[in-house]
Protein backbone atom coordinates (compact mmCIF):
# COMPACT_ATOMS: atom_id res chain seq x y z
CA UNK A 1 0.00 0.00 0.00
CA UNK A 2 1.29 3.53 -0.78
CA UNK A 3 0.07 5.84 1.75
CA UNK A 4 1.76 8.57 -0.11
CA UNK A 5 -1.36 8.47 -2.94
CA UNK A 6 -4.38 9.51 -2.20
CA UNK A 7 -6.63 10.73 0.79
CA UNK A 8 -4.45 11.03 3.84
CA UNK A 9 -7.30 9.70 6.30
CA UNK A 10 -8.49 6.78 4.35
CA UNK A 11 -4.52 5.87 4.16
CA UNK A 12 -4.79 6.55 8.31
CA UNK A 13 -7.69 4.23 8.65
CA UNK A 14 -6.02 1.21 6.46
CA UNK A 15 -3.23 0.86 8.54
CA UNK A 16 -4.98 1.75 12.70
CA UNK A 17 -7.82 -0.51 11.62
CA UNK A 18 -5.92 -3.61 12.66
CA UNK A 19 -4.75 -2.12 15.81
CA UNK A 20 -8.14 -1.07 16.73
CA UNK A 21 -9.82 -4.25 16.12
CA UNK A 22 -7.11 -5.94 18.04
CA UNK A 23 -8.66 -3.61 21.05
CA UNK A 24 -11.67 -4.51 20.55
CA UNK A 25 -11.43 -8.13 20.33
CA UNK A 26 -8.91 -8.16 23.76
CA UNK A 27 -12.17 -6.20 25.38
CA UNK A 28 -14.09 -9.07 24.53
CA UNK A 29 -12.17 -12.13 25.45
CA UNK A 30 -11.82 -10.39 28.78
CA UNK A 31 -15.44 -9.81 29.19
CA UNK A 32 -15.53 -13.70 27.86
CA UNK A 33 -13.88 -14.19 31.06
CA UNK A 34 -16.02 -12.72 33.55
CA UNK A 35 -18.86 -13.93 31.71
CA UNK A 36 -18.03 -17.72 32.62
CA UNK A 37 -16.52 -17.07 35.83
CA UNK A 38 -19.21 -15.45 36.53
CA UNK A 39 -21.50 -18.52 36.26
CA UNK A 40 -19.78 -20.66 38.71
CA UNK A 41 -22.26 -21.94 41.42
CA UNK A 42 -20.27 -20.93 44.52
CA UNK A 43 -20.32 -17.34 44.86
CA UNK A 44 -16.87 -17.33 47.00
CA UNK A 45 -15.18 -18.90 44.10
CA UNK A 46 -17.11 -16.78 41.83
CA UNK A 47 -15.14 -13.60 43.87
CA UNK A 48 -11.88 -14.66 44.13
CA UNK A 49 -12.18 -15.89 40.46
CA UNK A 50 -13.56 -12.51 39.30
CA UNK A 51 -10.77 -10.67 41.44
CA UNK A 52 -7.88 -12.52 39.97
CA UNK A 53 -9.17 -12.17 36.47
CA UNK A 54 -9.30 -8.20 37.38
CA UNK A 55 -5.30 -8.59 38.81
CA UNK A 56 -4.71 -10.26 35.80
CA UNK A 57 -5.81 -7.58 33.51
CA UNK A 58 -3.85 -4.64 35.37
CA UNK A 59 -0.84 -6.88 35.20
CA UNK A 60 -1.64 -7.32 31.22
CA UNK A 61 -2.26 -3.46 31.03
CA UNK A 62 1.51 -2.87 32.39
CA UNK A 63 3.20 -5.45 30.54
CA UNK A 64 1.54 -4.02 27.03
CA UNK A 65 2.45 -0.57 28.40
CA UNK A 66 6.54 -1.85 29.41
CA UNK A 67 6.19 -3.69 25.64
CA UNK A 68 5.34 -0.42 24.26
CA UNK A 69 8.46 1.66 25.00
CA UNK A 70 10.51 -0.61 23.14
CA UNK A 71 9.60 0.09 18.96
CA UNK A 72 9.08 -3.36 18.19
CA UNK A 73 6.06 -3.55 15.40
CA UNK A 74 5.21 -0.13 16.09
CA UNK A 75 6.28 0.86 12.62
CA UNK A 76 2.67 1.93 12.38
CA UNK A 77 2.97 4.65 15.01
CA UNK A 78 6.04 6.22 13.42
CA UNK A 79 4.63 6.24 9.72
CA UNK A 80 1.92 8.46 11.57
CA UNK A 81 4.15 10.68 12.89
CA UNK A 82 5.95 11.19 9.72
CA UNK A 83 2.90 11.57 8.15
CA UNK A 84 1.60 14.40 10.71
Amino acid sequence: MDITQGSLIQSLITITCPAIAQAILSNFYAFNDFVFVGHIKDKVEAGIGTAALSAGIGLQIIAFSLHNLIPSGAQTYYLLIFIC
